[in-house]
């Protein structure tokens, strides 16, 4: 609920709500369900909900399979999690303007805040860079360095989510779904922006917290190969690079297979 409030304060006028419930059974879906039929919320909302609690993926599916019967493929998506929240900013004009110039095959991410757990008073990260790059500028970075990005505030196409969903289906490697929706095939820009901020809680109980060295190492190479699947590979200088990332991946993905049977 405090997300939920955190966007109807944030004066940010989407052209759709939508809560997707994984399973009806818990206590937040009754406590929203509760505040929507008193009017205790100010937006209209669209409430999804799986019968089954279901993994991150397949909810992902779920939702996006809801999307498509209601919305156009090339739609733009706000994500927000559950303890996330939208900062409120008083500038509305300057966020508005920001919603008039999106770009449906475009990616963005936000400047963001990152705290510890559900400890919002005390922010141990902070991302405060204007960017904008190539797909590919930005998937050589992430060889190089740890560019921090998260799922939570960004704005993706549908399509380019639709996609990365069945990618990570086929991969079941733990690959960083932020990373595969912007190297899409579907995105042509990545932005990092300033217009919307978004406080992110750390979550030490993330899928990726639970993964092993070796599931790490497997899901680089997907990552890897997704990129050269989707044709972004341009050229001799770029193939001289992929199999450089590509040899040194498997020599570390070897050895982590060697120190697990070892």
């Amino acid at each position: 609920m405090d997300a939920i409030r955190s966007v109807e304060r944030s004066g940010i006028q989407f052209d759709n709500m939508i809560v997707s419930f994984n399973s009806n059974e818990g206590e937040d879906y009754r406590v929203f369900q509760h505040a929507y039929d008193v009017g205790d919320l100010t937006y209209k909302y669209t409430v999804f909900s799986t019968e089954t609690e279901m993994n991150g993926i397949d909810h992902g599916k779920f939702i996006v399979n809801k999307l498509k019967e209601m919305i156009p493929h090339e739609s733009l998506i706000f994500f927000l999690a559950h303890d996330d929240r939208i900062i409120y900013q008083p500038n509305c004009k300057k966020i508005e303007n920001f919603y008039t110039c999106l770009d449906s095959s475009s990616v963005y991410f936000p400047s963001y805040s990152c705290c510890k757990v559900e400890d919002y008073s005390k922010l141990t990260e902070v991302n405060e860079n204007e960017e904008s790059m190539t797909p590919e500028v930005f998937f050589w970075r992430t060889q190089k360095e740890n560019v921090p990005t998260s799922m939570s505030g960004m704005i993706v196409p549908l399509a380019a989510w639709e996609e990365s969903l069945e990618v990570m289906t086929m991969s079941g490697s733990g690959a960083r779904f932020e990373h595969l929706v912007a190297i899409s095939r579907k995105v042509k820009q990545i932005h990092f922006h300033r217009c919307v901020k978004t406080l992110i809680a750390s979550r030490s109980d993330s899928d990726a917290a639970y993964l092993t060295l070796l599931q790490h190492r497997w899901a680089s190479i997907y990552y890897l190969c997704t990129f050269a699947r989707n044709g972004r590979i341009d050229g001799v200088l770029s193939c001289m690079a992929f199999i450089k990332e590509f040899f040194k991946k498997t020599i570390a993905l070897i050895f982590a297979y060697l120190n697990i049977k070892l």
